[in-house]
């Protein structure tokens, strides 16, 4: 599973979380861990974009957090668009990638819905509107099913060189 640590509930609450959860997501077939409590503080966008601070959506009222210079619009080119912003660039390839960052684009036809973020594990990681974030161990697992049009399919995959953190050599 990914590198999230799971939330600390209790066994019945976990269950309850996880019941609800493979309700409204029945790809993920229990391939998930919790790892954060609802909050309406960031949204799946946001998390994509490791940013837990602001709700990122083109609205066409500016309201929510949006790129500067890039369209207010729900097309995958619009987060195409916002998410070069951040270094990332188009991709063929949702496998792990040594030295890459990546993001998966889920949309109905060309109108954006969801977001997720590859974790260095190669599972990934999801922000469930204002619900949970949690891990899924495949990119698929947001996906809907036929009988369901919420989050869409994947579309997309974004990628980027990875951020290198410095290494800071302890006292000699």
């Amino acid at each position: 599973m990914g590198t999230g640590t799971p939330l600390p509930l209790s066994q019945q609450e976990m269950q309850a979380a996880r019941t609800a959860i493979n309700q409204g997501f029945g790809c993920l077939q229990d391939a998930f861990q919790v790892t954060s409590w609802p909050t309406d503080s960031y949204n799946c966008i946001a998390w994509a974009a490791e940013d837990r601070s602001y709700w990122w959506w083109p609205d066409p009222d500016g309201e929510s957090f949006w790129p500067q210079g890039v369209l207010r619009q729900t097309s995958i080119a619009a987060f195409v668009a916002a998410f070069q912003t951040m270094g990332y660039e188009s991709c063929d390839s949702y496998d792990l990638e040594p030295g890459y960052e990546k993001v998966a684009i889920y949309a109905i036809g060309n109108d954006v819905k969801h977001m997720a973020r590859q974790l260095p594990s190669g599972a990934w990681t999801s922000k469930l509107g204002e619900w949970f974030d949690i891990d899924h161990d495949s990119v698929d697992g947001v996906q809907d099913p036929p009988q369901r049009v919420e989050y869409g399919v994947k579309r997309q995959a974004m990628r980027r060189r990875a951020l290198e953190m410095p290494v800071i050599a302890s006292g000699a």
